[in-house]
């Protein structure tokens, strides 16, 4: 008896050990192509609008680039609400630019004009206010949008974006500007690594119901 109760054991400690260790190679094998699954992005088209998320200017270089070769007539900029730091300084009677200032003056020296830069109605914290603005300004409008942001965030910005026009006449494609720097590859490279852990923390914490959104978003004033 005592043996048969070793044998069960070690079975199931086999068992176990080889869960464990398919768990852990297919965990390797999903993170392996989580860059690609991340950065899968669309081909740039013809667009009635570009839409620049903010958090980068890489962003917006790519906006202008894309309007240069008549891929849309207007381009709509995000704008950022100011951080903490940002804040600090106001108070000291120190201002720095704004993001969306900084991101207009890029686009008007790369050639866009000033009639086709509009803003957002807004200022947004996070990719879900930046989604409910777009939902807000393109309400009941039939029209194709394009939507520039950095590679590793093109499968959120796809996710919650698409699900704040989900069931409107808005047709939004998700184009990675080439200027921000992301590996495929992403152990080979620190900010790359850095990024596509962040996005898959906060596509996980988008999935679970969880939201960053600003508690009271004002007019821009830039």
């Amino acid at each position: 008896m005592p043996e048969l109760k070793k044998s069960c054991f070690k079975c199931c400690a086999l068992w176990f050990g080889g869960v464990f260790a398919g768990a852990i190679l297919l965990c390797a094998l999903l993170l392996g192509e989580a860059g690609r699954w991340l950065s899968a992005a669309d081909a740039p088209q013809r667009a009635d609008a570009i839409v620049v998320l903010g958090g980068a200017f890489e962003r917006t270089l790519y906006a202008a680039e894309l309007y240069a070769a008549g891929k849309a007539g207007r381009i709509y900029l995000s704008h950022p609400m100011r951080d903490a730091s940002q804040r600090l300084l106001d108070e000291l009677g120190i201002k720095m630019p704004d993001e969306h200032e900084i991101s207009a003056t890029i686009l008007k020296r790369k050639g866009v004009a000033e009639k086709d830069i509009l803003p957002f109605p807004a200022t947004a914290l996070s990719t879900a206010d930046e989604a409910d603005l777009l939902q807000r300004m393109f309400a009941g409008q039939h029209l194709t949008i394009m939507v520039v942001t950095s590679p590793f965030h093109i499968r959120r910005a796809r996710m919650i974006i698409g699900h704040a026009l989900a069931g409107s006449n808005v047709t939004a494609l998700f184009v990675a500007t080439p200027y921000d720097r992301y590996a495929t590859d992403w152990w080979t490279d620190q900010d790359s690594a850095r990024n596509t852990f962040l996005e898959i923390a906060k596509i996980f914490y988008y999935v679970g119901g969880g939201h960053f959104r600003a508690l009271n978003a004002a007019p821009p004033t830039g």
